[in-house]
């Protein structure tokens, strides 16, 4: 590329207006950045300024900007500024100079000296051809003056929905002080307090936890109105205790209202000042102890119980199903097995069943057996406790009974007589047969009788004892 075809043009020849030969200069300039290397340039550049052709402040042009500017013109649609048109240096604003012209209208000579740098510098009128500054500093001052909020709406990718709106939650407690939770997240914020930027009409969980007590409700959930966009909740916050229970020997099985909570020393979960609790303790080898835990103000918060060695017994019973009770307790209804009793000490042991004598034992431990076998018997019917009408009603089966058994008596005392007299008869030869006959027909007749008698006595039985049924299930209940 030769330096004559990088000379600007002039419509007369030389006599331009300084403005048009600075921007010829930069149009050429700009040409050798698009068309040429950065060599080129920076050839160019050099040896025109050593000539005083071009203006030495083109000397800090690097051959990275030139490389920026091809780079730029490579990138722009077809048909645009960028690819058809020059592209400029930077502005003097931002540190270049793009032309420079001699300020007496003549084209750069041999007198031009150094020192004459700054006034071509200053000479140069032509604005360059890229993007303005002025508009370009008015419209970040806009931006900045809109917020963030409008900044971001701005600026939001075209077609995302806006962004939803926020409010606030105020959360109050009594006592306050209390930690707040919002969505199962801790917050750093103490009742009472008001949280933001929550999304409005979503729901959202608000718990509370406050250092030894309990809050009412353990949980709220609620929703930001749209139209005043806060929305309220209130805790009460209840003062619990927290009992720690051991046990002498330690390790034994604790239970809390029936639910294992594990091996001594154990705590229990926190109680509301004011509430109860019952707890069992069970160990092999040793007693079952009970014990009832209320949570009072001052009470003692460490609770240490010594269990009693023990031994096991087995208690059955004819007819099975009989409570037992042990020292006026129930401990379950025979057979029982393994049933732990104390190794010192005396015991009262009672089996009862409704409808039967209860049976007592009082020993002392060391002399108690390790199997207990009980026969139970039946109380009569009417010693029973029973309503008015069912004293009527077993007075009478009682006495359809005892009718019954006499009647019965009767017949077996009469058969003996009658197979007495058979005996007799076909034993002496002076009775005819006829009256063989006689005795043998009232010896059938006799034993007949018995019979019916017999079964009059089972169906008497039967009939008391599914009354006696009857009364013992209603005990039962």
């Amino acid at each position: 590329m030769a330096d004559e075809d990088l000379k600007p043009s002039s419509p007369d020849g030389g006599g331009a207006d300084p403005k048009d030969r600075a921007a010829g200069w930069s149009d050429v300039l700009d040409d050798v950045a698009l068309d040429g290397k950065p060599g080129d340039l920076m050839e160019i550049v050099h040896k025109n300024a050593a000539s005083h052709e071009v203006a030495s402040t083109y000397m800090d042009i690097s051959p990275a900007d030139v490389g920026r500017k091809q780079d730029h013109r490579a990138a722009a649609p077809v048909g645009s500024a960028a690819s058809g048109g020059a592209l400029k240096l930077p502005s003097p604003a931002q540190g270049r100079l793009l032309g420079s012209a001699d300020t007496s209208g003549a084209p750069l000579n041999d007198t031009f000296k150094p020192e004459m740098f700054n006034q071509l510098a200053a000479s140069a009128t032509t604005p360059p051809r890229g993007i303005p500054l002025f508009p370009l500093l008015g419209g970040i001052l806009v931006l900045a003056a809109l917020g963030g909020g409008a900044a971001m709406y701005l600026l939001r990718e075209p077609g995302a929905p806006p962004p939803p709106p926020l409010g606030a939650i105020t959360v109050t407690s009594e006592p306050p002080g209390a930690t707040i939770f919002v969505d199962g997240k801790r917050t750093s914020l103490k009742t009472p307090a008001e949280v933001p930027g929550l999304v409005v009409s979503d729901p959202h969980r608000v718990s509370v936890e406050l250092t030894g007590h309990r809050p009412f409700p353990a949980e709220s959930e609620l929703r930001i109105p749209e139209a005043s966009r806060v929305a309220s909740v209130s805790f009460t916050l209840k003062k619990t205790l927290t009992f720690e229970i051991d046990s002498e020997p330690p390790g034994a099985d604790l239970f809390l209202n029936g639910k294992s909570l594990g091996l001594t020393p154990r705590q229990l979960p926190a109680m509301i000042v004011g509430e109860s609790a019952d707890i069992a303790l069970e160990l092999s080898g040793h007693l079952k102890l009970s014990e009832k835990i209320v949570a009072e103000e001052g009470a003692d918060l460490r609770r240490v119980f010594k269990l009693a060695k023990a031994k096991t017994i087995d208690v059955v019973s004819e007819p099975a199903g009989a409570d037992v009770l042990l020292d006026g307790a129930s401990v379950g209804k025979t057979p029982v097995y393994e049933l732990t009793v104390p190794l010192t000490g005396r015991i009262a042991l009672e089996i009862q069943k409704p409808g039967y004598r209860t049976h007592k034992l009082a020993v002392k431990a060391r002399d108690l057996k390790s199997k207990i076998s009980v026969n139970l018997k039946q109380l009569p019917v009417t010693a029973m406790p029973l309503t008015p009408e069912e004293k009527r009603e077993a007075k009478r089966l009682d006495q359809d009974l005892e009718r019954a058994k006499s009647a019965l008596a009767r017949a077996r005392k009469n058969l003996v007589s009658v197979e007495r007299t058979l005996k007799t008869v076909t034993s002496d030869p002076k009775y005819m047969f006829g009256d063989r006959a006689r005795a043998e027909k009232a010896f059938d007749e006799a034993t007949a009788l018995v019979e019916e008698r017999e079964q009059a006595v089972v169906d008497a039985q039967s009939a008391l004892e599914q009354f006696r049924a009857e009364v013992s299930a209603r005990f039962a209940q």
